[in-house]
């Protein structure tokens, strides 16, 4: 059984824990990627014509957005975990 602190708090707050705590190489692999792939996803807006469109975009103000950075977040996290326990 889980203690009561694994479940109190939110996914970002229990990622800083992590990342606190975590081995310095692993974070950096894991971060360098997720800058890689923000990076990709910017030269396919770019590509695509679509920078003004996203100066546009609201999203620091849609569930969808704050769910999916929720989703990203979580992922790290395992990512991170699950590098340690190789």
């Amino acid at each position: 059984m889980l203690p009561d602190s694994v479940l109190d708090g939110t996914p970002e707050e229990h990622y800083i824990n992590i990342l606190k705590s975590a081995d310095p190489d692993v974070v950096r692999k894991i971060v360098f990627e997720y800058f890689n792939r923000l990076a990709a996803c910017e030269l396919l807006i770019e590509e695509k014509g679509l920078e003004e469109e996203l100066k546009c975009y609201p999203y620091d103000k849609t569930k969808e957005v704050e769910e999916r950075s929720r989703d990203y977040v979580i992922e790290s996290m395992a990512n991170i975990v699950a590098s340690h326990e190789r």
